[in-house]
């Protein structure tokens, strides 16, 4: 080889091993911070289905951040419709503020309110400032003082338990009732 010959492969060796040193950059993988959400929707609609393909209940809210590392998804003003019996829609409950834990337990905080859409029971309306639904068991619970509106009656009481799908629902404790002369 001559002397112009290797000059240039060195040369050309010398800048790849510059280009490779100096040209690529090192990325580095961030840690995922907990406390940032991994989306944010607004506007939201969610349909859930049962393992028959029948609607089983839809989740509106105006906002909905989810964390992934944690496995919640927080709601500003949820607004929950559950159908049952061929969809016919049973109970409609919403809020200002919620959240889905491990896609199973939806809490929903400040003035609940739970509406029976039947309307072919004597409970038309749940109000609380916070309920908790199990999803898989269809099942409401709360510590919280709670009052049930019907025909011709108030009642209140601290607690509640309520089952969805036998269309049940109990006050626990300190329980006291209004009855009304007039029907509403």
């Amino acid at each position: 080889m001559n002397k112009l010959n290797v000059s240039t492969f060195c040369c050309f060796i010398l800048s790849l091993a510059l280009w490779r040193f100096f040209g690529q950059e090192q990325k580095e993988t961030q840690p995922i911070d907990p406390s940032q959400p991994y989306f944010v929707a607004k506007n939201t609609t969610t349909d859930t289905y049962n393992p028959l393909g029948q609607l089983d209940y839809t989740v509106k809210a105006n906002k909905i951040t989810y964390f992934r590392t944690k496995e919640v998804t927080q709601f500003e003003q949820p607004d929950v419709t559950v159908f049952r019996n061929n969809k016919q829609t049973i109970w409609q409950i919403n809020s200002l503020n919620g959240t889905l834990h491990q896609q199973s337990t939806l809490e929903l905080i400040d003035q609940v309110k739970a509406s029976n859409l039947t309307h072919d029971q004597h409970i038309h309306l749940i109000k609380t400032e916070k309920i908790s639904i199990d999803l898989l068991k269809n099942e409401l619970h709360s510590k919280e003082l709670v009052t049930f509106y019907g025909d011709q009656i108030e009642q209140r009481g601290k607690g509640l338990f309520a089952n969805l799908d036998d269309q049940r629902a109990s006050l626990l404790t300190n329980v006291t009732a209004t009855y009304l002369n007039d029907k509403p």
